[in-house]
């Protein structure tokens, strides 16, 4: 087997796992291992492929937790964020967005470990909301990844894990399928994505799975401490060089 074959395969079974596990982390598992034998566009392609594939996957899982007061400002705010980073934004290089992302994943991990277990927001900040699907559609639109902004608010909120769950899947998958659904219109989406899609999508479709029937043995306190300690372990490995 090509060992490109075997690139695709581990990033699409590791990010399906993640999502599957998490509500998040497809992206930020896919994006840093497709890079070792793809071009920085063809793995945000395939890092938003990953998180779509495996929220769909994953999204059976939820019962509860759909509050759409509280969740439509934010997916259209992050609507917004990928339309801008897609038209507006000059392309910005992958590597120096990998750093960044990594710097700030690190920095927040360490603070909410800092933290008081019991410490969250017990007030409604809309405009915190609004912010953090903003940043989330930028992040989506340059590198495939819109979860760490909205991830880390949410950690901050006084919320079920079912709730943050339901945000943070329900939210990467509109904004990774409005990504994509742009790029195609735009020509983006050219033969490396459709072969390297392929290959990539029953190893997604494997790994949710898997991890859907892990999250279920998760309560409140251990999936924070999952969210904490994954974000972390994102972080270092963006911040280390390919």
């Amino acid at each position: 087997m090509d060992p490109i074959f075997l690139y695709f395969i581990i990033g699409g079974l590791a990010g399906g796992f993640l999502c599957g596990l998490s509500g998040f982390g497809a992206g930020l598992v896919t994006l840093p291992i497709v890079l070792f034998v793809g071009s920085p566009l063809l793995a945000a392609q395939l890092a938003a492929l990953a998180g779509i594939a495996s929220q769909i996957q994953a999204v059976r899982a939820l019962r509860y937790g759909l509050h759409w007061r509280q969740l439509l400002p934010i997916v259209l705010a992050g609507i917004a964020g990928i339309a801008a980073a897609l038209w507006l934004i000059p392309p910005l290089p992958i590597d120096i967005f990998k750093f960044c992302v990594g710097c700030i994943l690190i920095g927040y991990s360490l603070f909410a470990l800092a933290l008081p277990a019991t410490w969250r927001f017990t007030r409604r900040y809309p405009a915190g909301n609004l912010a953090a699907g903003l940043l989330g559609g930028l992040a989506g639109g340059i590198a495939g990844i819109p979860g760490p902004p909205v991830i880390m608010w949410a950690a901050l909120q006084s919320w079920s894990a079912e709730e943050k769950r339901s945000l943070i899947q329900i939210f990467n998958l509109v904004t990774l399928s409005v990504m994509l659904a742009l790029s195609a219109a735009r020509g983006r989406l050219d033969d490396d994505f459709i072969w390297a899609g392929a290959t990539m999508l029953p190893a997604i479709i494997i790994g949710a799975f898997l991890g859907v029937a892990a999250y279920r043995r998760l309560n409140d306190h251990r999936y924070q401490q999952l969210v904490i300690v994954l974000l972390l372990i994102a972080g270092i490995t963006m911040v280390i060089p390919n």
